[in-house]
């Protein structure tokens, strides 16, 4: 993982902005697929998407972390800014699943995906 993060770090800063607007598209392209249900039995495909949620915030959060790391930014500004561009763009995607046939617009996900960036935030916070 440190390798990772040293090559990451490497990165041009505009690189690391596209990596997070890639992320992002993935996240929309996502969100436009009217079902994304499995076989699995019901109780399992529920929380199967809803770790799903908390995965895809996780990762978005963290690459929001990199991408602005080149800022000047103190690290608790970073980790807030950081949070509050994935909240955002977790409540844009629920509202664009409202105008997805066979899906819909939850405050719960937003707040399921608000898992993944707090846990995102507290690995960012304490990690060396």
């Amino acid at each position: 993982m440190k390798k990772f993060i040293k090559r990451i770090n490497k990165m041009p800063w505009w690189f690391r902005i596209v990596i997070v607007l890639i992320w992002m598209g993935i996240i929309f392209y996502l969100s436009s697929i009217p079902s994304l249900r499995s076989s699995l039995p019901s109780i399992f495909d529920l929380i199967a998407r809803k770790l799903a949620h908390i995965f895809v915030y996780f990762v978005l959060t963290g690459l929001v972390w990199y991408a602005l790391e080149p800022t000047p930014m103190w690290k608790g500004t970073r980790l807030r800014t950081a949070f509050i561009i994935a909240f955002l763009y977790a409540i844009s995607d629920e509202y664009h699943q409202t105008f997805v046939p066979g899906r819909s617009g939850s405050p719960v996900d937003v707040l399921i995906d608000s898992i993944g960036m707090s846990v995102a935030l507290v690995w960012l916070h304490f990690r060396r």
